[in-house]
Parts: C-alpha cells; sequence; structure tokens
C-alpha cells in the first residue's frame, strides 16, 4: 500500500506572505507514521512549489499511491476541492481522503469530491484506513454509504505527543 498526500496551492489568495506559509506538518506527522508501520509514503507540497493540478496529477501517475490525502483549510479548501475533483476524474480507482481544520467541522462540502473525510486528528484514523480496516469501524471518518453521509464517532485525541 502506498499513499501520497499532498498540501493543495490555493493559486487563488491573496496576502499570503513568509508569515502565512508554513509547512504540511499534519501531512509529515501522518507520513511519518505511515513509514513507522512499513507503509510506502510521500508528502508534496505544492504551495510552497507552486505546482499546478497538472503537475500534481502528473506525480500521481508517475508515483501510482493507492491512496492520496489532501489536506484543507479556510484558505485552501476550494484548491483541494478542486484537486480532489481532478484526481478522482483521473484516477477513478484511488481512493481520496481529505483531512484538516475546515473538513473536520464540515465533512459535507468534501464528501462530494473524495471518498473519506478525516475528522481531528489524522495519524491514526489514516493508518486504519491504509491498514484496510473497515470504514464503519474507522473512529474519525466521514464517508458516504449508498449515497448517504455516514459520520462515526470521533477519535480520541491522542494523549502523549511525545
Amino acid at each position: 500500500m502506498k499513499a501520497l498526500f499532498v498540501g493543495p496551492n490555493p493559486y487563488y489568495a491573496s496576502g499570503i506572505n513568509e508569515a502565512t506559509v508554513y509547512p504540511p506538518l499534519g501531512l509529515v506527522y501522518i507520513s511519518s507514521l505511515l513509514e513507522k508501520n512499513g507503509f510506502d509514503s510521500m508528502v508534496f507540497d505544492a504551495f510552497m512549489s507552486r505546482a499546478s493540478n497538472n503537475k500534481i496529477l502528473e506525480i500521481i501517475s508517475l508515483e501510482n499511491p493507492d491512496i492520496i490525502g489532501v489536506s484543507a483549510n479556510i484558505v485552501t479548501a476550494k484548491a483541494a476541492n478542486e484537486l480532489l475533483t481532478l484526481i478522482k476524474n483521473e484516477f477513478k480507482d484511488k481512493t481520496t481522503i481529505c483531512g484538516g481544520p475546515l473538513p473536520t467541522v464540515m465533512p459535507e462540502v468534501f464528501l462530494s469530491h473524495c471518498d473519506i473525510v478525516v475528522r481531528g486528528e489524522g495519524e491514526g484514523t489514516v493508518l486504519d484506513i491504509v491498514k484496510g480496516e473497515k470504514l464503519e469501524t474507522i473512529d474519525g471518518i466521514s464517508f458516504k454509504n449508498n449515497g448517504k453521509i455516514i459520520h462515526n464517532k470521533a477519535r480520541e485525541l491522542i494523549r502523549d505527543l511525545d
């Protein structure tokens, strides 16, 4: 199982400068945990590299991940949904995940563009997804089942952050 995580490029955002740009730490934490558990994983920060969606699609084609995760916040929400829609159209067999602050509180907005929304801290949740656990048993996700949105119970917060 191979995963690719993308921090989308909000090409439309104005007022972005060095003070508003930060690394995709959540994606890196998740990727690191997957690697510790024997899975192949990579992170691509499209924002920092100013990569277009076409470039991201090229990377997906080249890397051929099984699962593609995209993070979203208030600034990147539009870019995340655009990217997820392109991925679903181009790579129908890939599982797409969206997580981050905005999908956590508004999963319905993102579920029309991806397969699974990860709510809250994503490390353990994404690990369960990559391990192939049944979606119905994974805490901290929302997904569609026969067109109906299912919100599983929230995952407990990570107690020991060390």
